[in-house]
């Protein structure tokens, strides 16, 4: 089994995380994101490598903080991002961070 590596990050905005995935999407040509928005019913996966949806150029306009986690398989590496850390890892329970983000 894989062992995970975490990276923590100051807070980001949605516009610079999804600015980040398109990056990601378009240099491995993997246009199947997952993301996963606070108080929406599942986005789910989306083509980031064209156009914005009309619901994530909503995101980017206001540059808010409302995706919770936002994932992509490269390779068989999965990729990804969590607002405010894990809140389980190495099976202790642990509070989102306000700060940061893995």
């Amino acid at each position: 089994m894989s062992n995970p590596q975490l990276m923590q990050v100051g807070r980001q905005s949605d516009k610079a995380v999804l600015a980040c995935f398109k990056k990601i999407a378009q240099e491995f040509q993997q246009p199947a994101v997952h993301i996963s928005i606070i108080g929406y019913p599942a986005l789910g996966q989306v083509d980031l490598i064209g156009e914005y949806t009309e619901d994530l150029k909503e995101i980017v306009k206001a540059n808010s903080a409302l995706i919770d986690t936002v994932s992509v398989n490269i390779e068989g590496m999965t990729v990804a991002y969590h607002r405010g850390g894990i809140p389980a890892w190495n099976g202790q329970q642990k509070q989102k961070s306000p700060y940061f983000d893995q």
